[in-house]
């Protein structure tokens, strides 16, 4: 699990967590006497985050962190991470704009209650990062936080050697629906006990 920091996190929650988290792809493995490394970044078209945001931000499209692949040539792809086109914040509110992300490659993967609050549900996203160059060794990927309000939350990390399209992808985006608003305005009065 990867938990960025931010600006909500730092200010308003008064909690510090790293704002650069190294995922090494490497393994180093050592038995009878010898060491040999495992190259598990070989042969990746598209690596796969179970993400979401943590806070929201004012500025839809706003670049809360990056994702950088690094490859055994010491070269890097920079991916940045936008609000409201890659993301958006794990707690889901009514009437968000727009209905659903822009960007092809994020679907809603998971969704749940959250009990201490009835009206608000959660939500983890499934974002696809494209590796241009499949035939290079990926070392490690980084995430950076830009220390926006937003910050990005990793549940889990896959490698995939196919790129989006290619393999079969029954997942259809579980974003929920708001109903359509007709102009109408219900109010229930209830007293100090919660009796209407």
């Amino acid at each position: 699990m990867i938990h960025l920091q931010g600006l909500a996190t730092r200010d308003d929650e008064k909690r510090n967590f790293r704002t650069k988290i190294i995922v090494p792809f490497d393994q180093t493995n050592f038995a009878n006497g010898t060491d040999w490394v495992t190259h598990r970044g070989s042969n990746v078209a598209t690596v796969y985050m179970l993400a979401g945001a943590r806070y929201s931000s004012p500025q839809p499209g706003e670049k809360f962190a990056e994702a950088i692949l690094r490859y055994d040539d010491r070269s890097v792809l920079r991916s940045d991470v936008l609000y409201n086109v890659h993301l958006r914040d794990w707690w889901r509110l009514p009437y968000e704009e727009p209905a659903q992300l822009p960007n092809a490659l994020t679907k809603v993967a998971w969704k749940g209650p959250y009990p201490p609050f009835k009206d608000h549900s959660l939500r983890l996203y499934r974002v696809a990062l494209v590796n241009p160059h499949p035939e290079k060794t990926i070392r490690s990927i980084e995430f950076v936080s830009t220390m926006k309000r937003p910050s990005l939350f990793v549940a889990a990390l896959t490698l995939d050697p196919l790129e989006p399209g290619i393999r079969l992808d029954d997942l259809t985006s579980q974003e929920m629906a708001d109903p359509e608003l007709n102009g109408e305005l219900q109010l229930f009065v209830q007293d100090m006990e919660g009796h209407p």
